[in-house]
């Protein structure tokens, strides 16, 4: 379930546009609670605890305004850049050849790539100039992820939607189901790699590369 060769010298992706938001959004709770404790320790400190609790509830206001002009801006910049993916990324391709070369492959533990299965272009995991492509199984989850010389992949046409907008990349009535994959890989009795992700160096779907 590991990349093979990930710690070759040559290949790492371009680094750049490459972002993690767990300690960002961690700031904002953290934020709203701290700056109305500290505002009203130095106010009752510095006049008497009737202004201090005053003083602490403006700044609880104050606070979730902030929070939530923070929240708007990731939420753009969020939408920004699945944008982009969809710009830099936006074809099908099925496999018409085996890439012979394993190394910066990504299977989920009993998968195969198959001449004949369909896949979503994505993000590189190596700066080797191959294609990358996602390999969906029908509910739309990750089978494998590999890189392909043009000779290896025939252009099938453009994504009905990309993959980076899932698992929500769909309007669904209450109570129906979302539809399958409309490219999907081959069936096979496999695990899966959960929903295609955006690449956070070093980790490709939750698996680190050095």
């Amino acid at each position: 379930m590991d990349i093979i060769g990930a710690n070759r010298s040559s290949g790492r992706a371009p680094q750049p546009q490459r972002r993690g938001l767990t300690l960002l959004d961690m700031l904002p709770p953290i934020f709203v609670m701290a700056v109305p404790l500290i505002t009203f320790e130095v106010v009752a400190t510095r006049f008497d605890k009737s202004a201090g609790i005053a003083a602490g509830l403006l700044s609880i206001v104050a606070s979730a305004l902030v929070v939530i002009a923070y929240y708007r801006w990731l939420g753009r910049l969020h939408q920004k850049e699945l944008r982009e993916l969809d710009e830099k990324y936006p074809d099908v391709f099925r496999v018409a050849a085996l890439p012979p070369d394993t190394s910066g492959i990504l299977k989920a533990e009993g998968a195969e790539i198959q001449v004949g299965d369909y896949g979503w272009e994505a993000e590189p995991i190596h700066d080797d100039g191959l294609t990358y492509l996602h390999g969906l199984a029908e509910n739309w989850r990750l089978v494998w992820y590999a890189g392909f010389r043009s000779d290896q992949i025939e252009r099938i046409g453009p994504k009905p939607r990309t993959q980076y907008y899932l698992p929500y990349s769909w309007r669904v009535e209450e109570g129906s189901k979302a539809p399958t994959c409309p490219f999907p890989v081959q069936s096979s009795e496999t695990t899966d790699l959960g929903h295609p992700g955006r690449i956070i160096w070093p980790w490709v779907q939750g698996r680190r590369l050095d």
